[in-house]
């Protein structure tokens, strides 16, 4: 009998573990980590005039030009399909920025994904699949979240998983939102959102699952990033 349940138990940590989005559950290796932005340089970058380093972030700095267009993105020299990007954030007041990915300049970023960045009480008008660190506009965020204070001038700390057609956001050390792309409820909120234009759910969800650049949005206001790393995933 002890050694049926001992089996049992091995059995089911390996379930467990093959089951789950990060490589080091599974068992995965995932390669080094790369250096995103450390405060030294941006030569990971393709910056726009409108960000500086200040201090040790990246800093965008406010100006309306930038919210038109893209012309305020920061975009990565290279492309990503599979990966886990960690970063903290802050933003100023009323601001509106992001962190897109799985970007294509040959769609202008149309089917692209994004963590959205933003400041939920001074917008508070947005609905949920706007607010910080939704899925923007396909999947909420739980109402418990935390999230610092602007007022404090805080970084909160963010990670991206995209893992085929799994996507996680996670804020401030907790999982928030998670959706398969693949799925039902992904296609069924994409509509939605698009519900005013012509949508193939089917095509963009392809296009979405294929490498493409990070990038920094910004509408024109003030957004601080810090401490940024990626690894790919295998």
């Amino acid at each position: 009998m002890k050694h049926i349940i001992f089996s049992l138990l091995v059995l089911l940590v390996v379930t467990c573990a093959w089951g789950c989005a990060s490589p080091e559950d599974s068992g995965q290796k995932a390669k080094a980590w790369e250096v995103v932005f450390d405060g030294s340089n941006l030569d990971f970058w393709k910056p726009s005039d409108y960000w500086k380093i200040q201090d040790d972030s990246l800093h965008m700095f406010r100006n309306d030009k930038a919210a038109k267009g893209s012309s305020g993105y920061c975009v990565s020299k290279k492309k990503y399909q599979n990966f886990e990007l960690k970063f903290e954030w802050r933003i100023s007041s009323q601001g509106n920025s992001g962190v897109k990915y799985r970007y294509n300049q040959d769609n202008k970023g149309k089917q692209s994904l994004e963590y959205q960045v933003l400041d939920d009480i001074g917008l508070k008008d947005n609905k949920d699949v706007f607010n910080s660190a939704s899925i923007y506009g396909v999947k909420v965020v739980p109402t418990d979240k935390v999230l610092k204070p602007i007022a404090d001038g805080v970084f909160n700390t963010a990670r991206i998983i995209a893992n085929e057609n799994i996507v996680q956001h996670w804020l401030n050390g907790k999982k928030v939102a998670e959706i398969n792309i693949s799925s039902k409820e992904w296609t069924d909120a994409y509509r939605q959102y698009n519900k005013k234009g012509v949508v193939n759910a089917d095509r963009d969800a392809a296009l979405m699952m294929k490498a493409g650049s990070i990038v920094l949005q910004n509408k024109g206001q003030e957004v601080w990033y810090r401490n940024m790393y990626i690894r790919e995933l295998p």
